[in-house]
């Protein structure tokens, strides 16, 4: 019966009323790199309805339709229908660590975005958080808080402490090693690269469009896409504005681990 049913609604998806009218945005990024408060602009556009992270949101249940939608892309496709006269947009943590994973997707870079533009996505906006052991800490920092990620505007940022297992990190939904994770990252975006050769993308990065002014960065993504901006609100702060010598309780070892790597950079940015 749940077959038959998703196979009703697949058919009436393809219905050119039940698609965006004026195109669809796909952000493509790894986590803790700005994305929640350029999204959070995005979002604040009559012209675009953004869905932040679909596929997370579905997989912990916290969307209805994941109820009786098994199919991940079929859900996208359901949802891709409440932008009505808008572009629908939303975002991908795009790796095999994050919601490319077993539990969620289950399936590769390349197909996935071989599926996005099968279904119409012709704008990709990729999200690169330079330094990646700053990235790392985040992330820490936000697990060790419970799972707060974030904070509103004008919150003052209070000082978490962490320690780094240089040898068996958290990397989304697995563990290696912190230079591995570093080069994974490297080859993800690289991939991605070259996956969207052929497509209209747009890179930026947390450190030049979302650090200095986020609004700078929500007016890159319009100009992209091909609206003109409009007048914005910042709603976040950033959770760790500190130096990183301050928030590593074994900044020393972390500092050896990274000395004479093309990622010693990292520790002192």
């Amino acid at each position: 019966m749940l077959a038959l049913f998703q196979g009703s609604l697949e058919t009436l998806l393809t219905l050119p009323r039940f698609q965006p009218s004026l195109g669809q945005v796909a952000m493509l990024h790894y986590g803790r790199c700005g994305s929640s408060v350029l999204c959070d602009l995005l979002g604040q556009h009559p012209d675009i309805f953004w869905d932040e992270e679909v596929f997370e949101r579905m997989f912990r249940k916290q969307l209805r339709e994941a109820r009786f939608i098994r199919d991940p892309m079929l859900l996208l496709r359901l949802r891709m229908a409440l932008a009505g006269n808008r572009y629908y947009g939303f975002e991908t943590k795009c790796h095999s660590a994050y919601h490319l994973s077993a539990p969620v997707l289950d399936t590769s870079s390349s197909s996935y975005i071989a599926s996005l533009k099968q279904m119409g996505y012709s704008y990709f906006i990729i999200l690169k958080r330079q330094n990646y052991l700053r990235q790392q800490v985040s992330e820490e920092v936000g697990r060790q808080k419970g799972g707060v990620w974030h904070q509103a505007a004008g919150a003052a940022a209070s000082l978490q402490q962490v320690t780094i297992d240089v040898d068996c990190v958290r990397f989304g939904g697995y563990r290696v090693a912190l230079l591995d994770s570093f080069v994974e990252r490297d080859q993800g975006y690289a991939d991605l690269a070259s996956l969207l050769a052929d497509a209209q993308t747009l890179w930026l990065t947390y450190e030049d469009h979302i650090l200095p002014d986020p609004v700078k960065g929500y007016q890159q993504a319009c100009k992209f896409i091909g609206i003109v901006p409009h007048e914005v609100t910042i709603e976040r702060s950033r959770t760790n504005p500190f130096p990183l010598k301050d928030m590593i309780q074994n900044f020393a070892e972390v500092e050896a681990h990274l000395q004479n790597t093309k990622y010693e950079w990292m520790l002192h940015s």
